[in-house]
């Protein structure tokens, strides 16, 4: 949703959208809103496992929009999505992509019934921590350093971290 926003009308413009033209990205989040949902009916209707869907709202090391952005305009669309496609098939799983650092809305998106989070980035979040507070609730999918360990490691390197992620949050 965010990103096909900046898609089409670009990322300077979107964000002040959110600063300064909050009507209009209203407007506008729920006009792309009902192709996302769409979509998502569709796939449920084909009769998916697992709908897949993804917003890069973090970066390295913090959110590329606020936590309150995030809960003003995408959190209420993102609920009334996981609602719809979960009322069609109860058993059907969401699971969200997002790079980087989100760990402020991990529990928003737990709450509106977010099932896999993706990837879960050792370089921006810990991914014992994220295990910790809501693996309880949450199915990580990632927590490999895809950054530099699998890139750039040695087999050596990429088998300790393997290790150290199955002891940590396997």
């Amino acid at each position: 949703l965010f990103e096909l926003a900046w898609y089409l009308r670009g990322m300077e413009r979107v964000l002040m959208d959110l600063a300064e033209n909050k009507d209009f990205a209203h407007a506008y989040f729920d006009k792309l809103l009902g192709w996302i949902e769409t979509a998502g009916r569709k796939l449920v209707s084909l009769g998916v496992d697992v709908i897949f869907i993804g917003d890069d709202v973090g970066a390295q090391n913090r959110m590329l929009i606020s936590p309150a952005a995030f809960r003003e305009f995408l959190k209420p669309r993102y609920a009334r999505l996981f609602e719809e496609w979960k009322r069609l098939n109860p058993n059907v799983k969401i699971a969200f992509h997002s790079d980087g650092y989100l760990y402020p809305i991990i529990a928003d998106l737990v709450e509106i019934g977010l099932d896999i989070l993706n990837p879960v980035q050792p370089k921006s979040m810990d991914p014992a921590r994220v295990k910790r507070d809501f693996g309880h609730r949450l199915t990580l999918w990632g927590t490999v350093d895809i950054q530099e360990v699998l890139p750039f490691g040695t087999p050596e390197d990429v088998a300790e971290e393997v290790k150290l992620r199955l002891r940590t949050v396997g």
